[in-house]
């Protein structure tokens, strides 16, 4: 019997149901760099900037990177 293919998995939407495995937990994405690397931004409007990983998520094949990406609530003023 041949030996199964590897299964390759890769960020999708949310609503797109994430591979699970034979215990029913998602299927983990490799990933080569780890928290605290080094790392530069290769796309989006970041792009170029250098900064250290502070979280994988191999879950869903993503990183969380110090200070790219920063998204910003709006709050209103409370009156006194």
């Amino acid at each position: 019997m041949a030996a199964p293919a590897p299964l390759q998995t890769f960020a999708v939407k949310k609503w797109v149901k994430q591979a699970l495995t034979d215990n029913g937990k998602p299927v983990r994405v490799k990933m080569h760099v780890k928290s605290g690397d080094t790392v530069v931004v290769t796309a989006g409007k970041d792009k170029g900037k250098v900064s250290t990983v502070d979280q994988v998520l191999t879950k869903t094949g993503k990183l969380i990177v110090k200070d790219v990406n920063m998204m910003v609530r709006f709050t209103r003023l409370r009156s006194l």
